[in-house]
């Protein structure tokens, strides 16, 4: 009976050791780094491993005790505290984590932006000249009418020897520019989707990083 004692000293006094050299290691506010995060996630995983053995000797050496009882709620009580502040420690490593996630994402959308305003007067120069030749072929196919105008087709073939007459031509410039204005707005269409998606998804991450910083700070306040 006396060496189950002792190993019932032991085994509380490790686990007192190991809770304060992790609350020393990793207090609040000291996970910074991606790198800090990591290692402090592999270590709390020990811990965690480490508290159930420690409690799992604990619990079988109070069967030797007078105070049955008391000595396994004191048991309880010290895994309890000390799984605490493992899950403290990871609650942090996490948030941290999914913030540097966010703030490269936030980043690399920042820099995309960036190029493409970089490209937008070039991009605003090919639509400018686009225009212009169209509005020249248009010009043009307004400047030789024929005396008795061509019913329009769904696809006008060419007359013999190969060239279009002035209104097939017409027509075939109002389809393209009906194609390209179509093509237009199904474009800003399509960007004023992408850009509601990605402030949604932002406001989504902003509201689960405060939950997360929110029961980070519980977890730091409960010790």
């Amino acid at each position: 009976m006396r060496h189950l004692i002792l190993a019932a000293v032991v085994a509380v006094g490790t686990a007192v050791a190991a809770d304060s050299a992790l609350l020393t290691e990793y207090p609040p506010g000291s996970i910074r780094t991606r790198e800090q995060a990591a290692a402090a996630l592999q270590r709390a995983s020990a811990d965690a491993d480490e508290t159930e053995r420690v409690y799992r000797s604990e619990i079988s050496a109070c069967s030797a005790t007078i105070f049955v009882t008391r000595c396994q709620n004191n048991a309880r009580s010290k895994r309890d505290a000390r799984m605490r502040e493992v899950e403290r420690v990871r609650l942090e490593a996490h948030a941290l984590t999914r913030r540097l996630d966010a703030e490269e994402r936030a980043r690399v959308r920042a820099a995309e932006e960036a190029r493409r305003a970089a490209e937008a007067p070039q991009k605003r120069q090919r639509e400018a000249q686009s225009r212009a030749e169209f509005e020249a072929r248009q010009k043009q196919a307004e400047q030789h009418p024929q005396s008795k105008p061509t019913p329009r087709t769904p696809a006008q073939p060419a007359p013999p020897g190969g060239s279009l007459t002035p209104e097939q031509r017409a027509e075939n410039v109002r389809r393209l520019q009906e194609k390209q204005r179509a093509a237009a707005e199904y474009a800003q269409r399509k960007a004023k989707e992408r850009e509601e998606n990605i402030r949604r998804r932002e406001q989504r991450r902003k509201e689960r990083q405060a939950e997360e910083d929110k029961r980070a700070a519980a977890a730091a306040a409960s010790k």
